[in-house]
């Protein structure tokens, strides 16, 4: 007999339900709160391509998430510039904020349809992506919730 067939059924309720549901005071315990999700791209421009990439960037990626903050698909966006600390470190970091995890489902479906507005379809948004390769390497992607200190 397992420990849960001798707990009874009223006890394995009960278990059951602690596990499922957060306790209130559980969930008071951590001292901040979840905020929105944030894409986070590495990106090490080429040598003296860093100007060539940011006008790229002004362009096609810029429009793209213009139109899926004007869609409610994208909160903001910004980009970040630092030296890299390394010959393999990034210099530009790209970042996209949306709601929420759930906000990233079904991206084929949001995107697409944006992606063929701004570039005219989507193997012309392919073509620019390969042209885009010989200014930049993509170093690597993160998701990453922001949280707020209580």
């Amino acid at each position: 007999m397992s420990k849960v067939q001798r707990l009874g059924p009223l006890s394995t309720l009960a278990l059951a339900l602690a596990i499922v549901l957060p306790a209130e005071g559980r969930a008071q315990d951590h001292p901040y709160t979840e905020g929105s999700v944030w894409q986070v791209t590495y990106v090490k421009t080429a040598p003296g391509h860093f100007e060539d990439y940011l006008r790229d960037l002004a362009g096609g990626w810029k429009r793209v998430n213009d139109a899926a903050i004007e869609a409610g698909h994208v909160l903001s966006y910004r980009i970040l510039a630092a030296p890299a600390a390394n010959p393999g470190d990034w210099d530009l970091m790209l970042l996209v904020e949306v709601p929420n995890m759930a906000a990233l489902d079904d991206g084929f479906a949001k995107f697409d349809p944006i992606v063929a507005q701004v570039f005219g379809s989507l193997p012309e948004s392919q073509q620019a992506t390969v042209r885009r390769s010989e200014l930049r390497e993509i170093l690597g992607d993160k998701v990453a919730r922001e949280i707020t200190l209580k």
